[in-house]
């Protein structure tokens, strides 16, 4: 289970700079049916645990999503952070539970496919325009922990082979 308040490290996290090794890769459609994904990942050379690669990762979102800058993050600490992300809705299910690689896969390949068809569809890198890639392979993942698995709204944790990653998708009806 992960708890986001239980890593003993939370706001030396936030106030550290382990964000910055945050791959952060958007999937933009340009349509409100698919909307846009988030697909963040950091090695395990940055980060220990599964607590601390999610606080890292989350941190690298809201900062991309909300325009938070240095100045933001001073007298943040990880109560304050964890109210913030799980009441704007960055984490749906702060408990969570755990799935399996195959299913998290069906419901990844079909968002993402979606996406692609998109009228405007764009992938970012740390917010650059990239040609298309394929971001994530099934055979890295070690382990899956949905946050949430909704018609319009998709959050996951994976363990991968060398790190984490977490992925973002919600449409914008």
């Amino acid at each position: 289970m992960i708890d986001l308040r239980a890593s003993p490290r939370a706001t030396a996290l936030l106030r550290g700079g382990a964000w910055r090794r945050v791959e952060h890769y958007d999937l933009c459609s340009g349509s409100e049916g698919y909307s846009s994904a988030s697909l963040l990942s950091i090695g395990e050379a940055h980060v220990s645990s599964a607590d601390d690669a999610l606080i890292t990762m989350l941190l690298r979102e809201v900062i991309a999503l909300e325009g938070w800058g240095p100045r933001s993050l001073e007298d943040l600490d990880s109560e304050d952070f964890v109210r913030f992300v799980l009441g704007e809705g960055y984490i749906a299910d702060p408990t969570g539970w755990s799935t399996t690689e195959a299913e998290f896969w069906r419901s990844y390949s079909e968002i993402v496919a979606g996406i692609r068809r998109g009228p405007a569809f764009r992938l970012l890198h740390n917010g650059a325009a990239m040609g298309d890639v394929e971001l994530l392979r099934r055979a890295e993942i070690v382990a899956v922990r949905c946050f949430a698995e909704r018609w319009n709204e998709y959050q996951a944790l994976l363990e991968l082979a060398d790190g984490w990653a977490y992925f973002s998708w919600g449409t914008s009806v």
